[in-house]
């Protein structure tokens, strides 16, 4: 047994070991601002910077720390030597406050401007945003059309998008013009956006402003599902549940249901507990039927996990645990 522990130890170690240079490594390798926005969570580790500090067994967060901080520092220098994409990304920090830095949507607006200012596409929408919202400048939604109008023509998706909703909403200063909406969104979700394949899935779902097409509102679920969308797996699966714009199929519903639900989305979690439970394209199972309920409860989908709390009631199954 103590051979056995001191094994796994060695293969912790080594996995730590390796997983820090690995991180250093990269760190070097690459543009500061790049690594920090490839590492979204890095935050954490600022959060972490006071426990941390007072436990001296944290020394392997504290290093990682000191790599973040570095990171950090080294972006902000490449923002005041005039480098647009690290300006970019420093006005996303001080816009949501992070890697150490005083939330501040005035600087964040300034950040974004200086990038704009040299034709940089993400900045341009940022900046767009900033002007529509109000936030950090006095709201000028003129100013926040001009922006996202340059950005979208580079072909920012995010700005396409962003022209696609207000066209179909009638907000941002734009009146309300399902056609453009429409074109707007075609040219973000033709980039591989999957929110605006949602939203394009959404209006031919409908019939808002086009002629309802069920088959393609499915075509544009699939191009999203294909991409791992975990809720457009789960819509997909749905479709062929139900047969909605495509034959009904419950071995490809089980299918796309179980990417979406290895994916966390518990609506998929909820379905495929329903599926075994009625016995639909499985043999009938209420072990695991309730197995796919329980795995409903806890991820942040409240009307599935009300549903699905019901049904282990029905089943007879107290608790998950």
């Amino acid at each position: 047994m103590k051979k056995l522990l001191a094994a796994i130890l060695v293969v912790i170690t080594s996995a730590a070991y390796i997983g820090y240079f690995g991180l250093v490594k990269t760190a070097q390798a690459e543009k500061p601002c790049d690594f920090l926005n490839k590492h979204e969570n890095y935050d954490y580790m600022f959060q972490f910077k006071i426990a941390a500090s007072r436990a001296s067994k944290q020394k392997d967060g504290l290093e990682k720390l000191r790599i973040f901080t570095d990171a950090v520092a080294r972006c902000q220098k490449a923002a005041q030597q005039g480098d647009a994409d690290a300006q970019n990304s420093l006005g996303y920090m001080y816009a949501l406050g992070r890697g150490g830095i005083t939330k501040d949507e005035a600087q964040a607006a300034a950040w974004y401007r200086k990038a704009a200012d040299q034709g940089f596409a993400p900045a341009q929408s940022n900046l767009a945003s900033v002007y529509i919202s109000g936030r950090g400048v006095t709201q000028d939604k003129v100013q926040g059309i001009a922006w996202y109008r340059k950005a979208a023509d580079q072909g920012d998706i995010d700005a396409q998008r962003a022209f696609g909703f207000m066209y179909a909403n009638g907000t941002g200063g734009l009146p309300q013009d399902k056609a453009q909406a429409i074109a707007w969104y075609r040219k973000a979700a033709e980039q591989g956006d999957t929110r605006a394949q949602h939203a394009l899935a959404r209006i031919y779902d409908k019939g808002d402003g086009v002629s309802q097409d069920k088959a393609q509102a499915v075509a544009w679920i699939r191009k999203a599902a294909e991409q791992g969308d975990a809720y457009a797996q789960y819509r997909l699966g749905e479709r062929y549940h139900k047969g909605e714009g495509v034959a009904q199929d419950y071995a490809q519903a089980i299918a796309w249901y179980r990417k979406a639900a290895n994916r966390h989305e518990p609506s998929a979690h909820y379905r495929l507990g329903e599926m075994y439970e009625k016995g639909e394209g499985v043999a009938q199972n209420k072990a695991r039927a309730a197995r796919w309920y329980c795995g409903t409860i806890g991820q942040g989908g409240a009307p599935y996990e009300a549903k699905a709390k019901v049904a282990l009631e029905r089943l007879g199954k107290l608790n998950c645990w």
